[in-house]
């Protein structure tokens, strides 16, 4: 157990429903992230973060290696100083972006390794003070795509394939991810797209990692400023990628490998553990 390497992962919350056979709440984590984090190699644990007053959260962030934010429900409005377009379909979960506030909050504290996935992606880029395209296909404008037949717009979401879908996505030179697929013979990769919502505008200190194509939506970022890059930086390896790794094996031979995202946040996990 000394030498394993433990990924925290944040939670989605169930929440307690009154006059039901189990009125209570309960935190959930998507099996296929589990398996994902696992595949990185023997010994591996990955733990789900519970929801607890911070004096607990804090010994447990300690004692982890890295941590992956997960995908889930919107990020609330609010948080990035905005009404909900649709209170009713689109409300956010203010409670889960507390809870996952306090989770980014003490793993930049305690330098730990920060991979964040779809809604992940989205609500560290709202803790570094960006925003948010509440709902992609009625804010993002595409209009100087005049003829989606010679220029295929993505799209993002699909309710009824859900992570059956894909597109393109161009990887900028020199950066994290460009490093990763090195060995890749074109300028980009090609990821799922399950997500309804996108980044507005790049919180401060995030720098571009992936653009989407042919509509040039941010899909990645990483921190400009870690400790790799900067002696006096307080931030340690910090990814966030709007796609979900997790899911490509559902069209696994349409989509460019996962793994070399997992490898290289273990490396950086495996270096913060000596």
């Amino acid at each position: 157990m000394k030498d394993m390497l433990k990924i925290g992962l944040s939670s989605g919350f169930i929440y307690p429903k009154k006059d039901t056979a189990s009125p209570k709440g309960f935190l959930k984590v998507v099996e296929d992230m589990y398996s994902f984090v696992v595949q990185a190699g023997v010994g591996v644990l990955p733990i789900a973060i519970p929801n607890l007053d911070i004096k607990y959260l804090k010994k447990i962030i300690q004692e982890l290696d890295g941590v992956i934010l997960t995908g889930g429900d919107d990020v609330a409005p609010k948080n990035y100083g905005e009404r909900a377009i649709d209170p009713v379909r689109w409300p956010g979960d203010p409670r889960r972006d507390e809870y996952e506030f306090m989770v980014i909050d003490l793993a930049i504290k305690y330098g730990k390794p920060i991979l964040a996935i779809c809604r992940g992606c989205q609500i560290l880029n709202v803790y570094f003070g960006g925003s948010l395209y509440q709902d992609l296909p009625s804010q993002f404008s595409l209009s100087e795509f005049t003829n989606e037949e010679i220029v295929p717009v993505p799209k993002h979401r699909d309710y009824q394939k859900f992570d059956r879908i894909k597109h393109r996505v161009d990887l900028v030179a020199g950066g994290i991810l460009d490093y990763c697929y090195r060995d890749r013979k074109k300028d980009s990769i090609l990821v799922n797209s399950v997500h309804h919502q996108g980044i507005k505008v790049l919180g401060k200190g995030l720098k571009v990692e992936a653009l989407s194509v042919p509509d040039g939506l941010i899909e990645a970022y990483s921190h400009a400023n870690d400790k790799k890059n900067s002696k006096n930086s307080k931030y340690p390896f910090i990814l966030g990628v709007q796609w979900h790794p997790e899911y490509t094996h559902t069209i696994a031979k349409q989509l460019s490998d996962p793994f070399p995202i997992l490898k290289r946040f273990c490396k950086e996990c495996r270096e913060c553990k000596k």
